[in-house]
């Protein structure tokens, strides 16, 4: 069966690519491990190079067997930066992840107006993008700042650092989706804001170009093309929503993210992010609310991995805030990670593990209450590598009113990638089974406010 395009999902944990084939199927070609995260308190990098020559090994085996000129689609991570010589490619900081905090410190001293930021970004003044960290690793070492305004540096999210080294005529270039997680880009205007830059000190002149569908097409080293970069989270949300406002997706990967598009900033609640997922050739702008479950899928892993058995409340009175990376939406918090109540601190892992799972499930409760204040979802779509998770399928089921979808192709983020990037619709009614609620679990529903009391209190401290 001929391939329609050939997609590329550098994630946090593992580098995929897959082929769109010409019944819509999107079939899983081939896997390598993402580099390992290192650093210890608020540092969280990884190697560049090692995704480069994962990617070109990748290329290279894949395009010996699929059409020349094939067009390729890159879905990245978003808010992972890396600084590179224009000259040679060869990075100069390391791989700086999405769930690095070092920045913390400077952006609480930071004076920057946080209407101005929501104004222009739809995003808050976190430690999680580029544009603090980048300020941060500025005032440790001001030759970075020196060398990318002489020219010498070139600095972007990891798309852009592989399209530079990948393309045969060096393009620095980014989709909007990506720019729009920076703080440095204005949402409305569709282009890079001098205000923010000025405010957070960065050269303009180290920016990629923010490209529009028809100006992508590179040819890439190995004979395929370069069609499509786009940011993870938009990816899979495109894939399976489309422009239906009532509906939502949970993508529980390795972080965990509740998607809502909407077609104006003002259904945004307080503390909540906003998002470009497309502009249209029309100029009109699809936007995506979300909510975020910081490290949901890493914090799961940590106790154990497997089943988990199905059983009644064997906890009532213990509880947990998933968030490894530091507490998301609506609170923000990069000091409160994963915590556990006073009681559960000596659990045995599996127990933990369980108190995880809940914690997950109702942090979405949590922010799919605030995305859809008026009317809860229609449907509930949910994807990522937990989704085949019984506990958290039927969990989540048990635990929210909305009908819960489960996708049979999970990787929603290489469905959206691969169907962009082949000039598919973006998306159609996807595969689903329902998930029903447990008998076993009907407790959560329950145990949502004992929960929720808890976790305002942390909050509150």
């Amino acid at each position: 069966m001929n391939a329609l395009s050939l997609a590329l999902d550098l994630g946090t944990t593992n580098i995929k690519a897959a082929v769109l084939q010409e019944n819509g199927a999107v079939v899983g070609v081939a896997s390598a491990p993402a580099p390992a995260l290192t650093g210890t308190g608020h540092i969280r990098e990884s190697d560049p190079r090692y995704y480069l020559q994962r990617t070109l090994e990748l290329l290279d085996m894949l395009s010996s067997n699929l059409p020349k000129l094939l067009p390729v689609g890159i879905t990245s991570q978003r808010s992972t930066f890396v600084v590179w010589d224009k000259n040679t490619g060869t990075p100069k900081t390391p791989l700086i992840s999405c769930q690095d905090t070092r920045a913390s410190s400077w952006c609480q001293s930071a004076d920057i107006p946080k209407e101005i930021l929501h104004k222009y970004t739809g995003l808050l003044l976190t430690p999680y993008y580029l544009a603090p960290k980048l300020s941060f690793l500025f005032d440790s070492d001001p030759d970075l700042s020196a060398r990318i305004s002489e020219g010498d540096y070139l600095f972007g999210t990891l798309d852009s650092f592989l399209t530079w080294n990948i393309s045969k005529t060096r393009r620095h270039i980014t989709d909007i989706s990506m720019a729009a997680r920076t703080l440095l880009f204005d949402i409305d205007e569709g282009e890079w804001s001098p205000q923010l830059c000025d405010l957070f000190n960065i050269p303009m002149q180290g920016l990629a170009t923010v490209c529009e569908a028809e100006d992508f097409e590179t040819d890439l080293k190995g004979g395929l093309l370069l069609r499509s970069l786009i940011a993870d989270q938009s990816s899979a949300a495109l894939a399976i929503l489309g422009d239906r406002t009532e509906h939502a997706l949970v993508n529980l990967g390795t972080g965990g993210f509740v998607l809502r598009p909407i077609k104006s900033r003002d259904q945004v609640p307080h503390n909540y992010l906003c998002s470009v997922a497309n502009w249209f050739k029309d100029g009109t702008v699809l936007y995506m609310t979300e909510g975020a479950i910081n490290g949901a899928g890493t914090a799961a892993a940590k106790f154990g991995q497997g089943p988990l058995p199905i059983t009644n409340d064997r906890l009532p009175k213990h509880f947990c805030i998933p968030d490894l990376a530091g507490l998301g939406s609506p609170t923000w918090r990069s000091d409160i990670t994963t915590t556990f109540s006073d009681n559960a601190t000596s659990l045995a892992d599996e127990d933990k593990r369980r108190l995880i799972l809940e914690g997950i499930i109702f942090r979405v409760k949590q922010i799919q209450i605030d995305l859809f204040p008026n009317a809860e979802p229609s449907a509930v779509y949910l994807s990522g590598g937990l989704s085949k998770n019984e506990f958290i399928r039927s969990g989540l089921a048990s635990a929210i009113s909305s009908e819960v979808r489960i996708l049979k192709q999970a990787e929603s983020t290489l469905v959206g990638c691969a169907r962009l990037t082949a000039g598919s619709p973006a998306y159609s009614d996807p595969k689903y089974t329902v998930a029903e609620p447990h008998s076993d679990l009907l407790y959560l529903k329950d145990k949502y406010e004992p929960w929720l009391e808890w976790h305002d209190k942390i909050v509150a401290n």
